[in-house]
């Protein structure tokens, strides 16, 4: 179970169904494509950096250089407009972003760290961290990259009124119980935050932290076992019901076929 499918179940166990369960095909949003560039650049820009920490940051136009060559790599996946606006945007952004953020970047960490095999109420888990921060000893601290705007709820705790929280807190949760499952090395995380590389109205660029406490530790680690039952159980028929769910939206509009066969195939009688 990985945290996107944990979230995905949460919002729409019909669209978990169809896309985790049946594995209908989808095809990378315009705005996924250019999220997936960024993270690569980053990725990239890093390994440097940590592979050669006395060496320090390199400049930005060096970041923007493997923007345009990931999204380069990419392009199939945008029409010749968006190829041209999103990396437009890159050039915009990523300078700005190196400059606000170099003061503060650490030179010593782990950048999307693949974690698998860890067990919580004995439900396996998975993830890949976008960036792992190394501190003393063993504190470290987690980020993940957010390529949208600022939405404050999506960071925010649990309330009567969304009982499990905003998507982004639930991730680093997440996260948290994933790092610090690993058997191998032993990590306590101190901080997790949410890292945008896209500027706000005032031309900042947010960066979001939280600290997570024991008790968000526990009723993640229940709601994860809970969905997992539920999963298990095949009780995924139910959809969320919003007007925006394409799945939802599916289910109201499809023609209840009597069967999927293929009459004149099958008359060809050749199998």
């Amino acid at each position: 179970l990985s945290v996107s499918t944990f979230n995905q179940y949460l919002r729409c166990p019909l669209s978990f169904y169809y896309e985790q369960v049946l594995k209908v095909p989808t095809v990378f949003s315009e705005a996924a494509t250019y999220g997936t560039a960024i993270h690569n650049a980053l990725q990239v820009y890093f390994e440097k950096v940590f592979t050669m920490p006395r060496a320090g940051f390199p400049p930005a136009e060096v970041l923007v250089s493997l923007f345009e060559q990931e999204l380069q790599r990419m392009a199939g996946y945008l029409s010749p407009e968006a190829f041209r606006y999103r990396l437009q945007l890159g050039r915009q952004h990523l300078p700005g972003y190196h400059r606000q953020r170099q003061s503060v970047w650490h030179n010593k960490g782990k950048l999307e760290l693949e974690v698998k095999q860890v067990e919580v109420n004995g439900v396996p888990i998975k993830g890949v961290i976008d960036k792992v921060e190394l501190l003393k000893g063993d504190q470290a601290r987690i980020f993940d990259y957010k390529t949208g705007s600022l939405n404050e709820n999506k960071l925010r705790r649990p309330t009567p009124a969304k009982p499990y929280g905003g998507i982004y807190w639930r991730q680093l949760v997440f996260y948290k119980i994933l790092l610090e499952g690993i058997r191998t090395r032993q990590y306590q995380v101190v901080e997790a935050g949410i890292d945008y590389v896209q500027p706000d109205q005032n031309g900042n660029y947010p960066f979001q932290t939280i600290g997570i406490d024991q008790e968000s530790v526990q009723q993640m680690k229940t709601w994860i076992r809970e969905v997992y039952q539920q999963i298990r159980a095949h009780d995924f028929y139910q959809g969320c019901g919003e007007e925006h769910c394409n799945w939802c939206q599916f289910e109201r509009i499809k023609r209840q076929a009597g069967s999927f066969s293929d009459q004149q195939l099958e008359e060809l009688d050749d199998r």
